[in-house]
């Protein structure tokens, strides 16, 4: 997974759903922890369609992540 995930350089965001019967919470931290200058957030209450699901909570978190790229924490 990491010689896959090696060529990203760039600050990324993962939003996932516990309730994912698809990817499992524990292959999407896998995943992150793969990808430098990933962070990953997981919504409890979220299945594959976390993004439907919770989305003023999701958009929130994309906001936040953005300002916190443009502050350099990411």
């Amino acid at each position: 997974l990491h010689h896959a995930t090696s060529p990203i350089h760039v600050s990324t965001l993962m939003i996932a759903g516990v309730q994912d019967n698809i990817i499992s919470p524990k292959a999407m931290f896998r995943s992150a922890c793969a990808v430098p200058r990933a962070k990953t957030i997981f919504h409890q209450d979220g299945s594959h369609n976390v993004a439907h699901e919770c989305r003023e909570s999701v958009y929130n978190d994309i906001l936040r992540f953005l300002e916190e790229v443009e502050e350099g924490l990411w």
